[in-house]
């Protein structure tokens, strides 16, 4: 394996199979769809990946490093984390909406079924915490 592979690995037998190569190293990925999974690298690129097709195609960009991302199934937006602490909010299409969140460090990003993303501030020298930031419960 080489730097930039996005790997499939069965735990129970150990085998692991390229699913995608890409030009700089994978920073985080993320659930899209039933088939589909958004990857973020490290020339701050998004990219979707059909997990049937391997096929793949630039869903959008950002403009900082990404720590972490997440889809929210209720509203079809992702979430980013990326690296200084804010969370930016990009539509099912990949456009950047704007800020969601401000978590106040690097952190990684988790949502839960209780209608809130969890965000947490890991590492050192940074103090570890957990806010969470309430997600939308109806469509505008």
């Amino acid at each position: 394996m080489e730097n930039g592979d996005f790997v499939r690995a069965d735990l129970m037998t150990g085998a692991t199979a390229v699913v995608a190569d890409f030009d700089s190293r994978v920073y985080a990925s993320a659930k899209f769809g039933p088939s589909s999974l958004l990857v973020a690298t490290a020339d701050r690129r998004l990219y979707r990946i059909d997990t049937r097709t391997d096929r793949r195609e630039v869903w959008g960009m950002t403009e900082a490093d990404v720590t972490s991302l997440v889809r929210d199934p209720f509203t079809g937006r992702v979430l980013v984390a990326v690296r200084g602490g804010e969370v930016w909010e990009y539509s099912s299409r990949g456009e950047r909406l704007g800020v969601f969140a401000s978590g106040g460090a690097s952190g990684r990003i988790a949502y839960a079924a209780d209608g809130y993303l969890y965000y947490m501030v890991v590492g050192w020298p940074t103090t570890p915490s957990v806010a969470r930031f309430e997600l939308p419960r109806r469509l505008d």
